[in-house]
């Protein structure tokens, strides 16, 4: 990833997976230092771009609401984050 030839073909072509990539790496990375939330809007921001980085958020979110304490907790979470993440329209927008 880090390797001279890949960085210049990624920027160089205006790769929107990269883009995406990055800000998918950026919310998972915020996520296990202690901002799962914050995380969650990187990642749907990533999703922006690529429908597919939902999966990340979905990720950080299930493992957010699991570390809750008590099971209306984690219900409350687990509702917050099919509201948010379920925004999706059938053309792949989030909303």
């Amino acid at each position: 990833m880090l390797n001279p030839l890949v960085l210049l073909s990624a920027v160089s072509a205006n790769h929107n997976d990269t883009l995406m990539m990055v800000l998918l790496v950026a919310g998972l990375f915020l996520a296990v230092r202690g901002h799962p939330l914050l995380g969650i809007v990187v990642c749907v921001a990533a999703a922006d771009i690529k429908v597919t980085a939902l999966a990340g958020a979905a990720v950080i979110g299930v493992d957010y609401a699991l570390r809750q304490g008590g099971w209306a907790a984690r219900g409350r979470a687990l509702a917050v984050l099919t509201t948010d993440v379920g925004d999706v329209d059938r053309h792949g927008v989030v909303t």
